[in-house]
């Protein structure tokens, strides 16, 4: 379930992400998201409202990243096309979700060279239309291992901000 309010795209199933959290108060207001894993994959879909859209942005707070060590995010992106098949059910969800990306899909590599930056994700959404997006990220962060106090052991690829 997303969270009410955050933005006007919808996250319509994952495959490789950690429950949702709060990310924090920025100039856009409260922040909440979900860590992508070393690779993830999800379907995001925009429908036709009114509300100014809000996108979708990647960080990376790594405390220690900087240029000597940066962190690269690969991006795989499919265009699903825009008529959505009725029923929708949870299982054509889940088919979509597991559809292989093809030459034609579109890709883009970011790197993350300082935890203050945030990237939009790089698509431009339409109404009613879904997209199926895959991040991979060429190296995670353990949590517990920057603080010795913590005890959250995930591995963690990049946040993903709503």
């Amino acid at each position: 379930h997303q969270p009410h309010g955050q933005t006007n795209s919808v996250m319509l199933a994952e495959n490789g992400m950690y429950s949702w959290e709060f990310g924090g108060i920025g100039e856009d207001g409260v922040k909440v998201g979900r860590w992508c894993k070393k690779q993830c994959n999800f379907l995001l879909y925009h429908p036709n409202i009114k509300n100014k859209l809000h996108g979708v942005r990647l960080q990376m707070p790594l405390p220690g990243l900087n240029e000597n060590h940066p962190i690269r995010l690969f991006i795989k992106i499919k265009s699903i096309p825009d008529e959505i098949p009725s029923p929708f059910s949870e299982k054509i969800i889940q088919q979509m979700i597991k559809k292989p990306f093809t030459k034609n899909s579109a890709w883009k590599e970011l790197v993350f060279s300082n935890p203050e930056v945030i990237h939009q994700l790089p698509i431009k959404l339409r109404p009613h239309h879904i997209w199926l997006i895959s991040l991979k990220t060429d190296r995670t962060i353990v949590p517990k291992e920057y603080d010795p106090e913590s005890t959250d052991s995930r591995k963690l690829g990049v946040r993903v901000l709503f």
